[in-house]
């Protein structure tokens, strides 16, 4: 954290927990609906207390500094997509205050209520309405304030930029600071429900979206200098007093268990200072980091090859994986899942028994477990002392981690406190949990602060993964190309397994989280006469899975709309028309004209030739569609294709995004090309592959990216219905939802070849391409 940030988070703390009028050192609160009180009265807690403030007092959400400078408290966190100026954004529009001049706090348990984690595109959607409201109230309250500084009613007064003057008189004005003057903002607001179903401020009087100057508007990322130049901390870089280094001891197999460990030798690397032993669990602590390095691989590496017996720590032997290439037939019958219908509509059965003149499709689709892939290694600090502890993390949802660290480490919640930094993106839950239950086992086992930072092996081999996932289609076309009969059965283990790897390995492997059945967001596009479409939910399928960007319907969109092409194609028409004949959603139909329009797509059929040029490389083009909580997006795209290598080269991608009304429209341009570029990358390259006991693919030679060099020459992306009287959706995730099925009816289109198994990787699409 820059010194800036500093700065921000010292100011946010005498705001909240001090109170401090710097003008003449007094600790003094106001009311503007009560008598002024004491500083004591004041206080929502004891002295010192770490407990989050509460959600219907206005300064759990907002505190003005004498220097004219307001800061945003907020419980949700930023992971890259530039929620923080968004969430600015929408501040500063109903406070009528600047916007550059508007800082905000994140995550920090202390400082923010609990709004929920920022997963699943929620942020913008569920917060922003949150802060709007306090916001709102804000604003409210400090006209309030300065009708009482003018002796003039609140109506008299009009508020812009920060600053409240006479309507009639503007030469009579005051600005927020001088007018707060550096009180606490102890003020009623109300609130009910908790996190994404809190309602805050429910009176408060809201603009009208119409006369939005801020929100709406493309506005600087508030984070990108400090991290253009350096000057930005992420967890990785924090560093606290008092400090050690500790790192964890991985089993070769990920259900092993502890037999034994010989200590022999590692008190003669200089600054070790103890191995850490629970159960399971085990750990070694030193000075400094590489100390740490040394002393875990004294005791056992998990890249050794010679298993159990590698190393000074002796565990079981464990070969409880499935076979990787049995995978699809393990997630097809693995017991205690559960069904249920996405859509059902006429019977299937019945179209089929009566089809005549038609034609028949089938297919079945496949995609791998893949990782979240963070390139910045999964890192926290803990500090854990009798009855209470303070962590530093990164998490994507602090408020909750927090609680499951009460647990863990046996503290009462109230004297736990999880101050947050951002760390690389995961988008969905990666290591950055697990290794707050790391830190904090150690810090616990010694009593000084503890850092650990996952290495490599550990964040590709531990980190919970996107599970792997089977679909069967089948489809009927009438004699006219109409689709009478659509069957979408897909299973899908656990994307929410929330355990904690420390809890189990400490033996209390229920203490937290819970194993979810597969039920994703799964969204049925179409209008079909008969349809039926089910998720079959299951546990876990061997690896610890939870959610990765966009859970599950990254996949199962890929199989819909890749099959709906196949379906176009056997009705030999043009992949465009023949979705525009089929769906009925408005804005879905919008979203498919805008990136056409943009694209400039000519209608035909995908050619389904095989290259019959000598090999050269071969172009085609392919389109698809999602609707994801809500939001529309339509994406296009170009590709090469080299029959020779079976090499893939994505030229163009054309997106048309509906999110609803769009707060930072440069800033979404930049999330929708994030979205792309990574389930890019999920498309053509990545896959975890494992044996019976552990994973394999624990670097980047055996987990490989898209490189920059891979990047597509152009990402074209269309806003669409951005309209001030609808409201925010979600843009963290939809974007990325179409990109694997729109590469893979583009490859058809140049090769004539269908790839039902992601990723598209080199030697699979050579092989599909010489087999065909």
């Amino acid at each position: 954290m820059s010194t800036h940030q500093n700065d921000i988070r010292d100011a946010a703390r005498l705001s909240r927990r001090g109170f401090l009028e710097t003008s003449s050192g007094l600790v003094i609160a106001f009311s503007l609906f009560g008598p002024t009180g004491t500083a004591s009265a004041a206080t929502n807690a004891v002295p010192g207390s770490v407990t989050p403030p509460p959600a219907g007092r206005l300064f759990a959400w907002l505190a003005v500094h004498p220097n004219n400078r307001v800061t945003l408290f907020t419980g949700k966190v930023e992971t890259g997509t530039g929620v923080q100026t968004a969430l600015a954004q929408i501040a500063a529009e109903e406070l009528d205050f600047p916007v550059e001049r508007l800082d905000v706090v994140m995550g920090t348990t202390s400082e923010t209520v609990d709004q929920g984690p920022s997963y699943g595109s929620r942020t913008v959607r569920y917060a922003g309405p949150q802060i709007r409201h306090a916001a709102a109230a804000g604003r409210g309250a400090l006209l309030d304030l300065a009708a009482a500084h003018f002796g003039v009613s609140a109506n008299q007064l009009v508020a812009k930029g920060g600053t409240i003057s006479l309507i009639d008189a503007p030469q009579h004005a005051i600005t927020y600071g001088k007018l707060v003057d550096g009180k606490r903002l102890d003020i009623e607001i109300g609130a009910s429900g908790e996190r994404f179903d809190m309602v805050v401020a429910p009176k408060a009087h809201l603009k009208d979206p119409s006369t939005y100057t801020v929100v709406g508007k493309s506005v600087r990322r508030k984070d990108i200098p400090g991290k253009m130049t350096g000057q930005f901390t992420y967890i990785q870089d924090v560093r606290v007093p008092g400090m050690l280094h500790g790192r964890v001891v991985r089993p070769y197999g990920v259900g092993a268990s502890l037999l034994s460990v010989d200590e022999t030798g590692l008190k003669d690397i200089a600054g070790f200072v103890q191995v850490v032993r629970r159960d399971n669990f085990l750990g070694v602590v030193a000075e400094t980091e590489w100390a740490a390095i040394e002393a875990a691989a004294k005791l056992g590496s998990t890249l050794s090859p010679s298993g159990a017996d590698a190393g000074q720590a002796k565990w079981s032997n464990w070969d409880g994986l499935p076979p990787m290439e049995q995978i699809w037939d393990v997630v097809r019958t693995t017991a205690a899942g559960s069904n249920y219908s996405v859509a059902s509509q006429g019977s299937v059965d019945i179209a089929l028994a009566s089809l005549r003149g038609g034609r028949t499709l089938k297919a079945t689709y496949k995609t791998p477990f893949q990782m979240h892939a963070s390139i910045g290694p999964s890192c926290a600090i803990a500090d854990v002392k009798p009855g209470r502890a303070t962590f530093w993390s990164g998490t994507q949802m602090p408020h909750e981690t927090r609680r499951d660290m009460a647990k863990i480490l046996g503290i009462p919640l109230e004297n736990v406190e999880l101050i947050w930094f951002e760390a690389a993106g995961g988008y969905g839950r990666n290591g950055l949990d697990h290794v707050v239950a790391d830190a904090g086992v150690m810090s616990q086992a010694v009593g000084r602060p503890v850092r650990v930072q996952w290495m490599r092996w550990d964040e590709h081999g531990w980190e919970p993964k996107g599970p792997p996932i089977v679909q069967d289609l089948l489809g009927a076309l009438d004699s006219s190309g109409r689709v009478v009969a659509w069957r979408h059965h897909m299973w899908i283990p656990t994307t929410s397994d929330t355990h904690l790897i420390a809890a189990a390995l400490i033996g209390q492997p229920d203490l937290t989280g819970i194993t979810g059945l597969g039920r994703p967001n799964v969204t049925y596009l179409y209008d079909f006469p008969n349809a039926d479409v089910a998720c079959h939910g299951l546990g876990r399928v061997g690896l610890l899975t939870a959610w990765l960007r966009s859970p599950a319907q990254f996949e199962t969109t890929f199989a819909m709309e890749s099959f709906i092409d196949e379906m176009a194609t056997a009705a030999a028409q043009d992949p465009l028309d023949f979705r525009l004949a089929h769906v009925t959603d408005p804005r879905g139909l919008d979203v498919l004209r805008a990136a056409a329009e943009k694209y400039g797509w000519v209608s035909r059929p995908a050619t389904g030739k095989k290259p019959g040029n000598g090999g050269k490389p071969v172009q085609g083009r392919g389109i698809a569609w999602v609707n994801r909580d809500n939001a529309r997006v339509a994406t296009i795209a170009d590709v090469t294709v080299d029959p020779a290598s079976g090499q893939i080269k994505v030229g163009r991608v054309v997106v048309a995004h509906d999110c609803g009304l769009v707060v930072n429209p440069d800033g979404l341009r930049n999330q929708v090309e994030g979205n792309v570029i990574q389930s890019l990358s999920r498309t053509l390259q990545e896959e975890v592959t494992f044996d019976r006991a552990h994973v394999t693919s624990r670097d980047w030679t055996g987990y490989p990216i898209l490189r920059f060099s891979e990047i597509p020459d152009r990402i074209d992306v269309r806003l669409v219905n951005n309209r001030p009287e609808y409201p925010s959706y979600g843009a963290g995730e939809p974007a990325t939802c179409p990109t694997a099925a729109a590469i893979s009816n583009a490859v058809f289109d140049a090769t004539g070849v269908r790839l039902r198994q992601t990723p598209f990787r080199p030697d699979r699409v050579k092989a599909t391409i010489t087999s065909t």
